[in-house]
């Protein structure tokens, strides 16, 4: 688990609205977060730059090809953002220029008479990924939300579109396609006239998602019991068994991958699509897990017996017994409601509140 430097968790904040966005400089292409969390880099005009750049210095792309951020765009499948950052870079280490129209061509020529860069989409193919979308979209969605994670626990909050676009350098479409995405996992609410809510994870709100939780979680499981491979089911839980012989130094990714393991995946062999559309709307609780209590300071210990439950509902499924499974997993996620509650409160009186740019605190 990530450590905390000097023991203690911070998170700046400021109280600050749509109207003055701080400008973000390239090496500031990170949100502030919690000191000592790792945090992603969303830096794919990097990716993009490096492929175009080594067909360059192959020479198999000739001086005077014509780029624009259209181009670069579609050719990479990503957004215009991360286009034209790679476009800016590409021309500050002087392998493209700038033309007098709008554009750019390779090399230090100042016209374009080669062509255009997508003549060369199968050379650019040989030398890299050039279908970024997905990883550029799973990078900011990872970002956020662990950002409206951390929040919802400390209060209510109103984000700011504009802010989260400089501060990830995302275009607007890109931001809202994220928020709309943790909307639907119950992290946050869009309210009329556009502003986007994160509302405080209190001990009511968190009472609430358990108890949806502790009913459709044992359900779908008793669903799923006699579908389950057992080559899955033999695989999760010498996964778990490895854990559990490491603790208490499993590292809080390892953690993570057996939540999703047991609460999420196994569940899908249940086959009730609306009840897994249903789950997916109370995801803040394991993705509270992820991001606070499986990344931060907050000790899992060797005597926390989640493994070890855990492993005991996964010798039912084994052993193909429905309704044991659905009660351990019920017994379970009991527990486990009142160790969350209790690390929550570890966590927000260590958690420092500063200053964040991209959001204001409100109460609600």
């Amino acid at each position: 688990m990530q450590s905390a430097g000097n023991g203690m968790a911070k998170f700046d904040h400021q109280e600050s609205g749509d109207k003055d966005v701080p400008q973000n400089s390239e090496a500031d292409m990170t949100h502030t977060t919690f000191e000592g969390a790792e945090t992603s880099d969303i830096s794919l005009y990097r990716a993009i730059a490096s492929v175009i750049a080594e067909r360059l210095d192959a020479g198999d792309i000739p001086d005077g090809v014509r780029l624009s951020e259209t181009m670069v765009a579609k050719l990479f499948k990503v957004s215009r953002t991360p286009a034209r950052q790679a476009l800016e870079w590409l021309a500050s280490e002087k392998l493209i220029s700038r033309l007098s129209t709008r554009g750019f061509a390779t090399g230090s020529t100042p016209w374009a008479t080669k062509g255009r860069l997508s003549d060369y989409a199968d050379l650019i193919s040989e030398a890299g990924d050039t279908d970024l979308l997905a990883t550029e979209a799973s990078l900011l969605l990872d970002d956020v939300e662990g950002v409206v994670t951390r929040l919802s626990v400390l209060g209510s909050w109103r984000l700011s579109v504009r802010a989260l676009q400089q501060r990830y350098s995302a275009s607007k479409k890109s931001i809202e396609d994220t928020l709309k995405r943790l909307e639907f996992n119950g992290l946050l609410t869009h309210r009329k006239g556009g502003q986007w809510i994160i509302y405080q994870l209190d001990e009511a709100r968190l009472e609430g998602l358990y108890d949806i939780r502790s009913w459709l979680e044992p359900n779908l499981l008793q669903q799923a019991t006699v579908y389950i491979p057992m080559e899955i089911l033999d695989k999760t839980l010498a996964a778990h068994e490895c854990a559990l012989e490491k603790l208490p130094d499993v590292t809080g990714a390892e953690l993570d991958n057996l939540e999703l393991c047991l609460h999420r995946n196994l569940l899908e062999y249940a086959g009730n699509p609306a009840g897994i559309a249903a789950l997916k709307t109370v995801n803040a609780g394991l993705i509270l897990s992820k991001h606070i209590l499986a990344t931060y300071e907050i000790p899992v210990g060797e005597e926390d017996p989640f493994i070890e439950e855990h492993i005991a509902v996964l010798g039912a499924l084994k052993r193909r017994r429905s309704e044991e499974s659905k009660l351990r997993l019920l017994a379970h996620l009991l527990k486990s409601r009142e160790k969350v509650s209790n690390r929550l409160k570890v966590f927000r009186s260590i958690a420092i509140t500063d200053k964040v740019d991209f959001a204001t605190k409100i109460d609600l």
